[in-house]
C-alpha cells in the first residue's frame, strides 16, 4: 500500500483506482479486508486500483462507498464527502447511525417513517 501523506490539491485529478487506493490507505485495510468488507472479491478491488479505466458497476459503487463510509460520488468522480459519508457527531447519534446501517431495507425504511413521524415531518412519499 502506498503512503499518502500530503493531500492532494484536487481528488478529482485521480483516477477511481487511485481514490480507493487512498480511502484504503486511510483506513488501514488490505484489499483482501476490504473485500470482505464490500461484500466482494479481493481480485475485483485489486482491478479498480490496478487500472487507470476500470470502474465499479452501480451495485459494486455503493458497497465501496459503505464499507469506506464515503459518497459514492467520492469514488466515482472525486467529489463528495471523502472520509464520512454520514458520520455523527454526537455518542447517541454515532449508535443511531451504527444501528440503522445494521438493519434490512425493510426496517430501514420502517425507522425513517418513525422518525419522520417524532420529528413532525411530512413522509418524503406522502403527495402534497
Amino acid at each position: 500500500m502506498k503512503s499518502y501523506r500530503n493531500q492532494p490539491k484536487s481528488y478529482e485529478l485521480w483516477t477511481v483506482g487511485q481514490r480507493v487506493e487512498w480511502l484504503l490507505s486511510r483506513r488501514r485495510l488490505t484489499q483482501t479486508d476490504a473485500a470482505k468488507l464490500m461484500g466482494i472479491s479481493q481480485s475485483t478491488v485489486a482491478n479498480i486500483v490496478g487500472s487507470a479505466a476500470r470502474k465499479p458497476s452501480a451495485v459494486t459503487l455503493m458497497k465501496m462507498a459503505r464499507a469506506l463510509d464515503c459518497a459514492p460520488s467520492f469514488i466515482l468522480d472525486g467529489t463528495g464527502a471523502a472520509l464520512s459519508y454520514a458520520g455523527a457527531t454526537r455518542d447517541d447519534a454515532s449508535e443511531l447511525l451504527g444501528l440503522f446501517k445494521e438493519l434490512n431495507a425493510d426496517d430501514q425504511n420502517m425507522l425513517m417513517v418513525f422518525a419522520r413521524t417524532l420529528a413532525r415531518r411530512p413522509s418524503t412519499t406522502d403527495p402534497a
